[in-house]
């Protein structure tokens, strides 16, 4: 059951289902930090996050995590206006039906995500980031092989800083692009995208769209 701490904090979690494995709950030593553990379970359910007013957020994993999410997103953070640093850094595999991560930052700092396990989505996008104008730099280290329907990733940067990418395992899409950043012309940070295994894709297997001032890499 979801406590009263974290209903106190705005943080969306779905009750467990019996067949949930999964979970992610508040840090006792910082209520900006939350520590996910358990294997994934098929039927797992969407793990969604609003990060607290005024505050950072971070969701790390403590030993063995995991999501298999049948229907619906695996895990969805929105950050507000008020929101500063989002923070991920997961090892377990994350597989969902629609968008496996699904991350809006409307706040003023940066965006970081880092994972080892496999990240797939069946009919949708493995990582779907919007970074707002507020938001500074935008880094994504995925070491596992990433599998989608759409865009693979897919960076919409609306912000000032750089968009740092770096896949370690297969990129692949089946019907769109394998990498995919836009940026706007606020955007003066590089792009740079690092793909160390093979990226397989319907359409481009990277595609970015720099409408900024930097360099891209």
């Amino acid at each position: 059951m979801v406590s009263a701490s974290t209903i106190a904090l705005g943080t969306m979690l779905s009750m467990a289902a019996p067949a949930e494995a999964g979970t992610c709950d508040v840090d006792p030593q910082d209520a900006s930090v939350y520590i996910c553990s358990g294997a994934a379970a098929a039927g797992d359910s969407t793990r969604a996050f609003s990060v607290p007013t005024n505050s950072s957020f971070t969701l790390r994993e403590d030993g063995t995590f995991g999501l298999n999410v049948t229907s619906g997103m695996g895990i969805e953070i929105f950050g507000g206006s008020t929101a500063t640093s989002i923070t991920i850094d997961l090892d377990g595999d994350i597989q969902a039906q629609q968008n496996a991560f699904a991350i809006t930052h409307n706040g003023s700092g940066a965006l970081t995500i880092t994972t080892d396990g496999a990240v797939t989505s069946n009919l949708n996008t493995a990582f779907y980031l919007r970074p707002d104008p507020s938001t500074t730099d935008v880094s994504v280290t995925a070491n596992g092989n990433l599998m989608s329907m759409d865009e693979t990733i897919d960076v919409q940067h609306q912000g000032t800083g750089a968009v740092t990418i770096e896949t370690g395992g297969t990129v692949t899409s089946t019907s769109d692009k394998g990498i995919f950043v836009n940026t706007v012309a606020a955007t003066a940070g590089i792009i740079e995208v690092t793909a160390r295994g093979n990226v397989q894709a319907q359409l481009e297997g990277i595609n970015i769209d720099q409408n900024g001032t930097a360099a891209v890499n």
